[in-house]
Protein backbone atom coordinates (compact mmCIF):
# COMPACT_ATOMS: atom_id res chain seq x y z
CA UNK A 1 0.00 0.00 0.00
CA UNK A 2 2.91 2.37 0.71
CA UNK A 3 4.07 2.10 -2.92
CA UNK A 4 0.66 3.15 -4.20
CA UNK A 5 0.22 -0.05 -6.17
CA UNK A 6 -3.36 -1.17 -6.82
CA UNK A 7 -4.15 -4.18 -4.64
CA UNK A 8 -7.59 -5.04 -5.99
CA UNK A 9 -10.37 -3.70 -8.15
CA UNK A 10 -14.04 -4.35 -8.78
CA UNK A 11 -16.26 -3.89 -11.81
CA UNK A 12 -19.59 -2.53 -10.61
CA UNK A 13 -21.35 -4.12 -13.57
CA UNK A 14 -20.42 -7.58 -12.27
CA UNK A 15 -22.17 -6.80 -8.98
CA UNK A 16 -25.29 -4.85 -9.95
CA UNK A 17 -25.75 -6.55 -13.36
CA UNK A 18 -26.72 -3.13 -14.73
CA UNK A 19 -24.82 -0.06 -15.86
CA UNK A 20 -24.56 2.39 -12.98
CA UNK A 21 -22.10 4.80 -11.41
CA UNK A 22 -20.78 5.16 -7.87
CA UNK A 23 -22.22 8.21 -6.11
CA UNK A 24 -20.62 7.70 -2.67
CA UNK A 25 -18.48 5.24 -0.74
CA UNK A 26 -17.20 4.73 2.81
CA UNK A 27 -15.11 2.27 4.81
CA UNK A 28 -15.66 0.90 8.33
CA UNK A 29 -12.42 0.33 10.23
CA UNK A 30 -14.33 -1.48 12.97
CA UNK A 31 -16.18 -3.95 10.72
CA UNK A 32 -13.67 -3.99 7.82
CA UNK A 33 -16.39 -3.36 5.25
CA UNK A 34 -16.82 -1.01 2.29
CA UNK A 35 -20.16 0.63 1.55
CA UNK A 36 -20.63 1.57 -2.11
CA UNK A 37 -23.70 3.60 -3.09
CA UNK A 38 -24.77 3.48 -6.73
CA UNK A 39 -26.82 5.75 -8.97
CA UNK A 40 -29.49 3.04 -9.08
CA UNK A 41 -30.10 3.48 -5.33
CA UNK A 42 -28.25 0.33 -4.26
CA UNK A 43 -26.24 0.00 -1.04
CA UNK A 44 -23.50 -2.56 -1.77
CA UNK A 45 -21.52 -3.86 1.23
CA UNK A 46 -18.14 -5.38 0.35
CA UNK A 47 -15.46 -6.98 2.47
CA UNK A 48 -11.75 -6.20 2.11
CA UNK A 49 -11.45 -8.70 -0.75
CA UNK A 50 -14.26 -6.86 -2.61
CA UNK A 51 -16.57 -9.82 -2.17
CA UNK A 52 -20.22 -8.76 -2.00
CA UNK A 53 -21.61 -9.29 1.50
CA UNK A 54 -25.03 -7.66 1.14
CA UNK A 55 -26.77 -5.53 -1.47
CA UNK A 56 -29.80 -3.50 -0.37
CA UNK A 57 -32.34 -1.59 -2.45
CA UNK A 58 -32.64 1.93 -0.97
CA UNK A 59 -34.93 3.46 -3.59
CA UNK A 60 -36.86 5.36 -0.92
CA UNK A 61 -33.77 7.54 -0.37
CA UNK A 62 -33.41 8.38 -4.08
CA UNK A 63 -29.91 9.68 -4.93
CA UNK A 64 -27.35 9.59 -2.11
CA UNK A 65 -24.20 11.65 -2.76
CA UNK A 66 -22.49 11.50 0.64
CA UNK A 67 -22.04 8.73 3.19
CA UNK A 68 -20.15 8.37 6.49
CA UNK A 69 -19.73 5.22 8.58
CA UNK A 70 -20.03 6.02 12.29
CA UNK A 71 -18.49 2.96 13.91
CA UNK A 72 -18.84 4.19 17.50
CA UNK A 73 -22.64 3.96 17.40
CA UNK A 74 -23.11 1.35 14.65
CA UNK A 75 -24.64 3.92 12.35
CA UNK A 76 -24.36 5.15 8.78
CA UNK A 77 -24.98 8.81 7.90
CA UNK A 78 -26.22 9.55 4.38
CA UNK A 79 -27.07 12.80 2.61
CA UNK A 80 -28.65 13.40 -0.77
CA UNK A 81 -31.76 14.59 -2.54
CA UNK A 82 -34.19 13.76 0.27
CA UNK A 83 -32.08 15.11 3.14
CA UNK A 84 -29.84 13.69 5.87
CA UNK A 85 -30.55 10.26 7.32
CA UNK A 86 -29.00 8.23 10.12
CA UNK A 87 -29.30 4.46 9.67
CA UNK A 88 -28.72 1.93 12.45
CA UNK A 89 -27.19 -1.26 11.16
CA UNK A 90 -26.83 -4.78 12.46
CA UNK A 91 -23.62 -6.72 11.78
CA UNK A 92 -23.58 -10.51 12.11
CA UNK A 93 -20.69 -12.84 11.40
CA UNK A 94 -19.44 -16.26 12.37
CA UNK A 95 -16.06 -14.68 13.09
CA UNK A 96 -14.86 -11.42 14.56
CA UNK A 97 -14.71 -8.59 12.03
CA UNK A 98 -10.91 -8.44 11.83
CA UNK A 99 -10.61 -12.21 11.40
CA UNK A 100 -13.44 -12.49 8.90
CA UNK A 101 -11.40 -10.83 6.14
CA UNK A 102 -8.79 -13.58 6.45
CA UNK A 103 -10.89 -16.63 7.28
CA UNK A 104 -14.05 -15.77 5.33
CA UNK A 105 -12.62 -14.13 2.19
CA UNK A 106 -15.82 -14.77 0.22
CA UNK A 107 -17.97 -13.10 2.89
CA UNK A 108 -20.40 -16.03 3.12
CA UNK A 109 -20.83 -15.78 6.88
CA UNK A 110 -21.25 -12.00 7.07
CA UNK A 111 -24.60 -10.23 6.93
CA UNK A 112 -25.45 -6.57 7.33
CA UNK A 113 -28.95 -5.23 7.83
CA UNK A 114 -30.20 -1.65 8.16
CA UNK A 115 -32.72 -1.93 10.99
CA UNK A 116 -33.78 1.67 11.47
CA UNK A 117 -33.47 5.03 9.74
CA UNK A 118 -34.26 8.55 10.89
CA UNK A 119 -34.54 11.79 8.94
CA UNK A 120 -32.55 14.54 10.63
CA UNK A 121 -34.03 17.90 11.41
CA UNK A 122 -34.40 20.20 9.55
CA UNK A 123 -35.49 18.55 6.30
CA UNK A 124 -33.11 20.05 3.73
CA UNK A 125 -33.76 18.86 0.17
CA UNK A 126 -30.84 18.07 -2.09
CA UNK A 127 -27.79 18.30 0.13
CA UNK A 128 -24.91 19.72 -1.93
CA UNK A 129 -22.17 18.83 0.56
CA UNK A 130 -21.56 16.88 3.75
CA UNK A 131 -18.52 16.76 6.01
CA UNK A 132 -18.20 14.90 9.30
CA UNK A 133 -15.95 16.30 12.03
CA UNK A 134 -15.32 13.18 14.12
CA UNK A 135 -13.08 15.04 16.58
CA UNK A 136 -15.83 17.47 17.56
CA UNK A 137 -18.66 15.00 16.81
CA UNK A 138 -20.41 17.29 14.31
CA UNK A 139 -22.19 16.60 11.01
CA UNK A 140 -21.86 19.60 8.67
CA UNK A 141 -24.12 19.85 5.63
CA UNK A 142 -24.91 22.61 3.19
CA UNK A 143 -27.36 23.30 0.41
CA UNK A 144 -26.96 25.81 -2.36
CA UNK A 145 -29.02 27.92 -4.72
CA UNK A 146 -32.68 28.85 -5.06
CA UNK A 147 -34.99 25.87 -4.89
CA UNK A 148 -37.43 25.24 -7.78
CA UNK A 149 -40.34 27.65 -7.52
CA UNK A 150 -38.72 29.66 -4.72
CA UNK A 151 -39.61 33.31 -4.41
CA UNK A 152 -37.00 36.02 -4.54
CA UNK A 153 -37.02 36.37 -0.77
CA UNK A 154 -36.79 32.66 -0.10
CA UNK A 155 -39.06 29.65 0.11
CA UNK A 156 -40.76 28.03 3.07
CA UNK A 157 -40.45 24.30 3.06
CA UNK A 158 -42.10 21.57 5.09
CA UNK A 159 -41.50 21.34 8.82
CA UNK A 160 -41.25 25.12 9.07
CA UNK A 161 -37.70 25.40 7.71
CA UNK A 162 -36.81 28.28 5.38
CA UNK A 163 -33.99 28.17 2.84
CA UNK A 164 -32.81 30.76 0.39
CA UNK A 165 -29.58 31.06 -1.59
CA UNK A 166 -27.47 28.91 0.69
CA UNK A 167 -27.63 27.34 4.13
CA UNK A 168 -25.22 25.56 6.45
CA UNK A 169 -26.54 23.09 9.02
CA UNK A 170 -24.80 21.47 12.00
CA UNK A 171 -26.01 18.31 13.77
CA UNK A 172 -24.44 16.16 16.46
CA UNK A 173 -22.76 13.04 15.13
CA UNK A 174 -22.87 11.22 18.48
CA UNK A 175 -24.89 12.04 21.57
CA UNK A 176 -24.94 15.72 22.42
CA UNK A 177 -22.04 16.52 24.76
CA UNK A 178 -23.46 17.90 28.02
CA UNK A 179 -20.70 20.46 28.60
CA UNK A 180 -19.00 20.84 25.23
CA UNK A 181 -15.89 18.98 26.33
CA UNK A 182 -17.23 15.44 26.33
CA UNK A 183 -17.31 14.15 22.77
CA UNK A 184 -17.79 10.50 23.66
CA UNK A 185 -20.62 8.50 22.24
CA UNK A 186 -23.48 7.26 24.35
CA UNK A 187 -25.95 4.54 23.41
CA UNK A 188 -29.39 5.66 22.36
CA UNK A 189 -32.27 4.45 24.50
CA UNK A 190 -35.51 3.09 23.07
CA UNK A 191 -38.69 2.88 25.16
CA UNK A 192 -40.20 -0.59 24.89
CA UNK A 193 -43.69 -1.07 23.49
CA UNK A 194 -45.17 -2.36 26.74
CA UNK A 195 -44.14 0.82 28.55
CA UNK A 196 -45.73 2.91 25.81
CA UNK A 197 -49.00 0.91 26.03
CA UNK A 198 -49.09 1.26 29.82
CA UNK A 199 -48.48 5.00 29.55
CA UNK A 200 -51.26 5.42 26.96
CA UNK A 201 -53.68 3.68 29.32
CA UNK A 202 -52.54 5.96 32.14
CA UNK A 203 -53.01 9.07 30.00
CA UNK A 204 -56.52 8.00 28.97
CA UNK A 205 -57.38 7.28 32.60
CA UNK A 206 -56.16 10.74 33.62
CA UNK A 207 -58.15 12.32 30.75
CA UNK A 208 -61.37 10.63 31.90
CA UNK A 209 -60.76 11.89 35.43
CA UNK A 210 -60.10 15.44 34.16
CA UNK A 211 -63.17 15.47 31.89
CA UNK A 212 -65.40 14.90 34.90
CA UNK A 213 -63.97 17.94 36.69
CA UNK A 214 -63.54 20.17 33.60
CA UNK A 215 -59.80 19.86 34.00
CA UNK A 216 -58.98 19.75 30.28
CA UNK A 217 -57.66 22.86 28.46
CA UNK A 218 -57.90 22.76 24.65
CA UNK A 219 -56.68 25.15 21.98
CA UNK A 220 -53.07 26.20 21.45
CA UNK A 221 -53.58 29.78 22.61
CA UNK A 222 -55.45 28.72 25.74
CA UNK A 223 -52.78 26.15 26.57
CA UNK A 224 -49.99 28.70 26.09
CA UNK A 225 -51.83 31.13 28.36
CA UNK A 226 -52.10 28.48 31.06
CA UNK A 227 -48.42 27.60 30.61
CA UNK A 228 -47.46 31.23 31.21
CA UNK A 229 -49.77 31.44 34.23
CA UNK A 230 -48.51 28.06 35.49
CA UNK A 231 -52.05 26.80 36.18
CA UNK A 232 -51.75 23.34 34.59
CA UNK A 233 -50.16 20.05 35.58
CA UNK A 234 -48.88 18.93 32.17
CA UNK A 235 -49.31 19.20 28.39
CA UNK A 236 -50.10 16.22 26.15
CA UNK A 237 -48.67 16.72 22.63
CA UNK A 238 -49.06 14.56 19.52
CA UNK A 239 -45.96 12.99 17.98
CA UNK A 240 -46.90 13.55 14.32
CA UNK A 241 -47.05 17.35 14.18
CA UNK A 242 -45.78 18.43 10.75
CA UNK A 243 -44.66 21.92 11.77
CA UNK A 244 -41.39 21.11 13.55
CA UNK A 245 -40.59 24.78 14.06
CA UNK A 246 -43.77 25.16 16.09
CA UNK A 247 -42.82 22.09 18.12
CA UNK A 248 -39.36 23.51 18.86
CA UNK A 249 -40.79 26.89 19.85
CA UNK A 250 -43.42 25.34 22.09
CA UNK A 251 -41.00 22.94 23.79
CA UNK A 252 -38.51 25.75 24.28
CA UNK A 253 -41.14 27.85 26.01
CA UNK A 254 -42.40 25.03 28.24
CA UNK A 255 -38.83 24.16 29.20
CA UNK A 256 -38.16 27.78 30.15
CA UNK A 257 -41.33 27.90 32.27
CA UNK A 258 -40.65 24.43 33.73
CA UNK A 259 -43.86 22.89 32.39
CA UNK A 260 -44.10 19.11 31.92
CA UNK A 261 -44.82 17.89 28.38
CA UNK A 262 -45.51 14.31 27.29
CA UNK A 263 -45.30 13.50 23.57
CA UNK A 264 -47.44 10.45 22.92
CA UNK A 265 -50.01 9.29 20.38
CA UNK A 266 -50.96 10.80 17.04
CA UNK A 267 -53.23 13.78 16.44
CA UNK A 268 -56.07 11.36 15.69
CA UNK A 269 -55.34 9.48 18.93
CA UNK A 270 -55.59 12.69 20.95
CA UNK A 271 -58.85 13.61 19.22
CA UNK A 272 -60.34 10.17 19.96
CA UNK A 273 -59.20 10.26 23.64
CA UNK A 274 -60.97 13.58 24.10
CA UNK A 275 -64.12 12.27 22.42
CA UNK A 276 -63.94 14.45 19.30
CA UNK A 277 -65.23 11.65 17.07
CA UNK A 278 -68.07 9.32 16.25
CA UNK A 279 -68.17 5.54 16.70
CA UNK A 280 -69.16 2.69 14.42
CA UNK A 281 -71.10 -0.42 15.43
CA UNK A 282 -67.97 -2.00 16.88
CA UNK A 283 -67.33 1.17 18.91
CA UNK A 284 -64.27 2.05 16.89
CA UNK A 285 -63.69 5.82 16.54
CA UNK A 286 -64.50 7.29 13.10
CA UNK A 287 -64.65 10.84 11.71
CA UNK A 288 -62.03 11.93 14.23
CA UNK A 289 -61.26 15.63 14.68
CA UNK A 290 -57.46 15.77 15.08
CA UNK A 291 -56.01 17.51 18.13
CA UNK A 292 -52.43 18.80 18.23
CA UNK A 293 -52.16 19.28 21.99
CA UNK A 294 -54.11 19.88 25.17
CA UNK A 295 -53.40 20.42 28.84
CA UNK A 296 -54.50 18.68 32.04
CA UNK A 297 -54.96 20.85 35.13
CA UNK A 298 -54.47 18.23 37.87
CA UNK A 299 -54.43 14.49 38.48
CA UNK A 300 -57.27 14.44 41.05
CA UNK A 301 -57.40 11.07 42.80
CA UNK A 302 -55.18 9.35 40.22
CA UNK A 303 -51.80 9.82 41.92
CA UNK A 304 -50.43 6.40 40.92
CA UNK A 305 -51.54 6.97 37.35
CA UNK A 306 -49.76 10.29 37.32
CA UNK A 307 -46.56 8.64 38.61
CA UNK A 308 -46.63 6.20 35.67
CA UNK A 309 -46.87 9.11 33.24
CA UNK A 310 -44.14 11.01 35.07
CA UNK A 311 -41.78 8.03 34.79
CA UNK A 312 -42.43 7.87 31.05
CA UNK A 313 -41.72 11.60 30.64
CA UNK A 314 -38.39 11.11 32.42
CA UNK A 315 -37.47 8.28 30.05
CA UNK A 316 -38.48 10.46 27.13
CA UNK A 317 -36.21 13.27 28.31
CA UNK A 318 -33.25 10.90 28.66
CA UNK A 319 -33.88 9.51 25.18
CA UNK A 320 -33.92 13.03 23.68
CA UNK A 321 -30.75 14.05 25.47
CA UNK A 322 -28.94 11.02 24.05
CA UNK A 323 -30.32 11.42 20.54
CA UNK A 324 -27.74 11.23 17.79
CA UNK A 325 -28.38 13.76 15.03
CA UNK A 326 -29.85 16.53 17.19
CA UNK A 327 -29.80 19.93 15.52
CA UNK A 328 -27.08 22.28 16.76
CA UNK A 329 -27.67 25.27 14.49
CA UNK A 330 -28.96 26.21 11.06
CA UNK A 331 -27.60 29.29 9.27
CA UNK A 332 -29.46 30.62 6.25
CA UNK A 333 -28.20 32.98 3.54
CA UNK A 334 -24.55 32.18 4.25
CA UNK A 335 -23.48 33.07 0.71
CA UNK A 336 -25.15 36.10 -0.80
CA UNK A 337 -22.48 36.76 -3.39
CA UNK A 338 -23.27 34.26 -6.13
CA UNK A 339 -20.50 31.91 -5.00
CA UNK A 340 -20.87 28.17 -4.47
CA UNK A 341 -20.05 26.61 -1.09
CA UNK A 342 -17.38 23.93 -1.49
CA UNK A 343 -16.30 23.09 2.08
CA UNK A 344 -17.02 24.03 5.69
CA UNK A 345 -14.77 23.94 8.76
CA UNK A 346 -15.75 24.48 12.41
CA UNK A 347 -13.22 25.79 14.93
CA UNK A 348 -14.91 25.52 18.32
CA UNK A 349 -12.02 27.15 20.19
CA UNK A 350 -12.65 30.43 18.34
CA UNK A 351 -16.41 29.97 17.85
CA UNK A 352 -15.80 30.28 14.10
CA UNK A 353 -17.05 28.41 11.12
CA UNK A 354 -15.24 28.84 7.80
CA UNK A 355 -16.70 28.49 4.31
CA UNK A 356 -14.64 28.01 1.15
CA UNK A 357 -16.02 28.78 -2.30
CA UNK A 358 -15.54 28.02 -5.98
CA UNK A 359 -14.00 31.47 -6.56
CA UNK A 360 -11.08 30.88 -4.20
CA UNK A 361 -12.34 32.86 -1.20
CA UNK A 362 -12.52 31.69 2.41
CA UNK A 363 -15.09 33.39 4.63
CA UNK A 364 -14.78 33.40 8.41
CA UNK A 365 -18.04 33.66 10.38
CA UNK A 366 -18.34 34.22 14.11
CA UNK A 367 -21.32 32.28 15.44
CA UNK A 368 -23.34 33.23 18.49
CA UNK A 369 -25.56 30.50 19.90
CA UNK A 370 -28.35 32.79 21.14
CA UNK A 371 -30.82 29.98 21.68
CA UNK A 372 -31.28 26.87 19.59
CA UNK A 373 -33.86 28.28 17.22
CA UNK A 374 -32.32 31.45 15.83
CA UNK A 375 -28.52 31.28 16.04
CA UNK A 376 -26.70 34.38 14.87
CA UNK A 377 -23.67 34.65 12.57
CA UNK A 378 -21.39 37.52 11.65
CA UNK A 379 -18.88 37.72 8.82
CA UNK A 380 -15.62 38.91 10.37
CA UNK A 381 -12.97 38.27 7.70
CA UNK A 382 -12.38 37.09 4.13
CA UNK A 383 -9.15 35.29 3.18
CA UNK A 384 -8.09 35.82 -0.43
CA UNK A 385 -5.15 34.28 -2.25
CA UNK A 386 -6.38 31.22 -4.12
CA UNK A 387 -7.52 31.89 -7.68
CA UNK A 388 -9.46 28.65 -8.19
CA UNK A 389 -11.86 26.46 -6.21
CA UNK A 390 -10.79 25.87 -2.60
CA UNK A 391 -11.63 22.19 -2.40
CA UNK A 392 -10.85 21.49 1.27
CA UNK A 393 -10.26 23.17 4.62
CA UNK A 394 -8.62 21.53 7.62
CA UNK A 395 -7.52 22.38 11.13
CA UNK A 396 -3.88 21.65 11.89
CA UNK A 397 -2.70 19.17 14.47
CA UNK A 398 -1.00 20.87 17.45
CA UNK A 399 -1.70 24.35 16.00
CA UNK A 400 -5.24 25.39 17.03
CA UNK A 401 -4.81 28.98 15.79
CA UNK A 402 -3.88 27.90 12.25
CA UNK A 403 -5.77 26.21 9.44
CA UNK A 404 -4.85 24.84 6.02
CA UNK A 405 -6.56 25.18 2.65
CA UNK A 406 -5.92 23.38 -0.63
CA UNK A 407 -7.07 24.67 -4.00
CA UNK A 408 -7.28 23.45 -7.58
CA UNK A 409 -4.82 26.25 -8.43
CA UNK A 410 -2.15 23.84 -7.16
CA UNK A 411 -1.37 25.57 -3.87
CA UNK A 412 -1.70 24.60 -0.24
CA UNK A 413 -1.88 27.64 2.04
CA UNK A 414 -1.55 28.02 5.79
CA UNK A 415 -3.47 30.85 7.48
CA UNK A 416 -3.47 32.40 10.94
CA UNK A 417 -6.71 33.08 12.81
CA UNK A 418 -4.92 35.24 15.36
CA UNK A 419 -3.49 37.81 12.94
CA UNK A 420 -5.82 36.92 10.00
CA UNK A 421 -2.83 36.66 7.68
CA UNK A 422 -1.45 34.22 5.13
CA UNK A 423 1.66 32.51 6.49
CA UNK A 424 2.98 30.04 3.94
CA UNK A 425 2.30 28.44 0.57
CA UNK A 426 3.17 24.93 -0.62
CA UNK A 427 3.01 24.32 -4.36
CA UNK A 428 1.68 21.03 -5.81
CA UNK A 429 2.89 20.25 -9.35
CA UNK A 430 0.47 19.56 -12.16
CA UNK A 431 -3.01 20.73 -13.15
CA UNK A 432 -5.21 19.51 -10.33
CA UNK A 433 -8.68 18.08 -10.78
CA UNK A 434 -9.10 17.09 -7.13
CA UNK A 435 -7.27 17.83 -3.88
CA UNK A 436 -7.97 16.92 -0.28
CA UNK A 437 -6.27 17.33 3.11
CA UNK A 438 -5.90 14.22 5.27
CA UNK A 439 -4.96 13.57 8.91
CA UNK A 440 -5.41 17.20 9.98
CA UNK A 441 -2.77 18.62 7.67
CA UNK A 442 -0.26 15.76 7.65
CA UNK A 443 -1.03 14.52 4.11
CA UNK A 444 -2.32 16.00 0.85
CA UNK A 445 -4.11 13.81 -1.70
CA UNK A 446 -4.13 15.26 -5.20
CA UNK A 447 -5.34 14.07 -8.58
CA UNK A 448 -4.33 15.23 -12.04
CA UNK A 449 -5.61 13.97 -15.37
CA UNK A 450 -3.40 10.88 -15.42
CA UNK A 451 -2.34 10.08 -11.84
CA UNK A 452 -2.96 10.49 -8.12
CA UNK A 453 -0.37 11.59 -5.58
CA UNK A 454 -0.19 11.38 -1.78
CA UNK A 455 2.06 14.10 -0.35
CA UNK A 456 3.52 14.09 3.16
CA UNK A 457 3.44 17.48 4.86
CA UNK A 458 6.09 17.92 7.53
CA UNK A 459 4.90 20.17 10.32
CA UNK A 460 7.76 22.68 10.27
CA UNK A 461 5.66 25.70 11.20
CA UNK A 462 7.84 26.69 14.15
CA UNK A 463 10.51 28.10 11.83
CA UNK A 464 8.60 31.06 10.53
CA UNK A 465 6.48 31.42 13.66
CA UNK A 466 9.67 32.03 15.63
CA UNK A 467 11.24 34.24 12.96
CA UNK A 468 11.10 37.98 13.46
CA UNK A 469 10.96 38.79 9.77
CA UNK A 470 9.59 37.39 6.55
CA UNK A 471 10.88 33.97 5.45
CA UNK A 472 12.54 34.02 2.03
CA UNK A 473 13.35 30.32 1.71
CA UNK A 474 12.85 27.17 3.71
CA UNK A 475 14.20 23.70 3.02
CA UNK A 476 14.15 20.29 4.72
CA UNK A 477 17.38 18.83 6.09
CA UNK A 478 18.42 15.21 6.55
CA UNK A 479 20.88 13.74 9.05
CA UNK A 480 21.83 10.85 6.75
CA UNK A 481 21.51 9.98 3.10
CA UNK A 482 19.17 7.11 3.94
CA UNK A 483 16.89 9.59 5.73
CA UNK A 484 16.60 11.60 2.54
CA UNK A 485 15.67 8.52 0.54
CA UNK A 486 13.04 7.64 3.16
CA UNK A 487 11.75 11.21 3.36
CA UNK A 488 12.54 11.42 7.10
CA UNK A 489 13.17 15.11 7.74
CA UNK A 490 15.59 15.63 10.64
CA UNK A 491 15.76 19.42 10.68
CA UNK A 492 14.77 22.46 8.64
CA UNK A 493 16.71 25.46 7.38
CA UNK A 494 15.10 28.80 6.64
CA UNK A 495 16.47 32.19 5.54
CA UNK A 496 14.68 35.36 6.61
CA UNK A 497 14.58 38.85 5.18
CA UNK A 498 16.86 40.18 7.94
CA UNK A 499 19.65 37.90 6.61
CA UNK A 500 19.27 35.42 9.42
CA UNK A 501 19.20 31.65 9.01
CA UNK A 502 17.27 29.38 11.36
CA UNK A 503 18.12 25.71 11.85
CA UNK A 504 15.41 23.79 13.68
CA UNK A 505 15.53 20.18 14.84
CA UNK A 506 12.18 18.49 14.17
CA UNK A 507 12.38 16.43 17.37
CA UNK A 508 12.92 19.47 19.63
CA UNK A 509 10.34 21.88 21.00
CA UNK A 510 9.26 25.05 19.20
CA UNK A 511 11.58 27.19 21.34
CA UNK A 512 14.68 25.06 20.62
CA UNK A 513 16.34 26.34 17.45
CA UNK A 514 19.65 27.88 16.29
CA UNK A 515 19.58 31.33 14.74
CA UNK A 516 22.57 32.51 12.71
CA UNK A 517 23.09 35.82 10.91
CA UNK A 518 24.60 35.63 7.41
CA UNK A 519 27.47 38.07 6.92
CA UNK A 520 27.85 39.57 4.48
CA UNK A 521 24.33 39.03 3.11
CA UNK A 522 23.96 37.19 -0.23
CA UNK A 523 23.58 40.43 -2.22
CA UNK A 524 20.26 41.27 -3.84
CA UNK A 525 19.94 37.94 -5.59
CA UNK A 526 16.99 35.69 -4.76
CA UNK A 527 17.84 32.56 -2.80
CA UNK A 528 16.75 29.51 -4.82
CA UNK A 529 18.05 26.77 -2.54
CA UNK A 530 19.63 26.49 0.89
CA UNK A 531 21.41 23.41 2.26
CA UNK A 532 23.09 22.78 5.60
CA UNK A 533 25.79 20.15 6.19
CA UNK A 534 25.79 18.79 9.73
CA UNK A 535 29.25 17.23 9.19
CA UNK A 536 30.97 20.33 7.79
CA UNK A 537 28.80 22.81 9.68
CA UNK A 538 28.38 24.85 6.50
CA UNK A 539 25.41 26.64 4.93
CA UNK A 540 25.30 26.43 1.13
CA UNK A 541 23.12 28.92 -0.76
CA UNK A 542 22.22 28.75 -4.44
CA UNK A 543 21.24 32.18 -5.79
CA UNK A 544 19.08 33.05 -8.79
CA UNK A 545 22.23 34.03 -10.71
CA UNK A 546 23.47 30.39 -10.31
CA UNK A 547 26.14 31.63 -7.90
CA UNK A 548 26.84 29.40 -4.89
CA UNK A 549 27.69 30.98 -1.53
CA UNK A 550 29.25 28.91 1.26
CA UNK A 551 28.96 30.19 4.82
CA UNK A 552 30.81 28.89 7.84
CA UNK A 553 28.96 29.07 11.14
CA UNK A 554 30.83 30.82 13.94
CA UNK A 555 28.57 31.00 17.01
CA UNK A 556 25.70 33.35 16.10
CA UNK A 557 27.23 34.53 12.84
CA UNK A 558 27.74 32.71 9.54
CA UNK A 559 30.75 34.18 7.73
CA UNK A 560 31.02 34.04 3.96
CA UNK A 561 33.79 31.55 3.25
CA UNK A 562 33.66 31.12 -0.51
CA UNK A 563 31.75 32.31 -3.57
CA UNK A 564 31.60 30.01 -6.54
CA UNK A 565 30.89 31.56 -9.91
CA UNK A 566 28.71 29.42 -12.23
CA UNK A 567 31.76 28.81 -14.41
CA UNK A 568 33.62 27.34 -11.42
CA UNK A 569 30.95 24.80 -10.53
CA UNK A 570 31.68 21.42 -12.09
CA UNK A 571 30.04 18.03 -11.92
CA UNK A 572 31.61 14.66 -11.07
CA UNK A 573 33.14 14.47 -14.58
CA UNK A 574 34.76 17.89 -14.08
CA UNK A 575 32.45 19.45 -16.64
CA UNK A 576 30.74 22.78 -16.11
CA UNK A 577 27.47 22.25 -14.23
CA UNK A 578 25.93 25.46 -15.59
CA UNK A 579 26.18 26.41 -19.23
Amino acid sequence: MESGARTNHLKLLDVTKTHSTITACAFSHEYRLYLVVTSLFKFVFLNEHFAVVTMLDMSELSTVNFVHWNDSQKQIVTAGIKGIFIHNFSYKSKYKAKLAATIDAAGKYISVELVKKRLLEPTVPWIKGMKVDVRNSIIMTWSQGQLPGASKDGQKLGNGATFNKSSVCFNWLNSKPPNGSDNGARPEHDIDEQTVRNTIEAVRKLINQALLTQGIVEGTNEVLKCVEEKTILMVVMATDIADKKFVRNFLSKTTTLNTQVIEIGTRDDLGAWLGHCKYDRLKNPIKIQPVTLFAIRDYGDEFETYQTIKKFMKQQRVMKQNQTGDLIALYNDVMDYGEQIIDVLVLIEFRYFLVSTDEGNIYVFKYVQSGRLEPQKRLIHTFSGHNKTVSHLSALKDFPHLFMSVSLDGSVRIWSLESFTHLYTIEIPGILQFANILSRGQHILSQTQDHCQLHNVHMILENYLNAESQVLAIEPGYNQLTDKEAGAVGFTISVCQDNSAIIKDIACSAAAYDKTTLYPPPSAQTIKKIVYSTVLDRLVLLLSSSTVCIYKRVKETALLEKILDPSEIKDCEMKRAFS
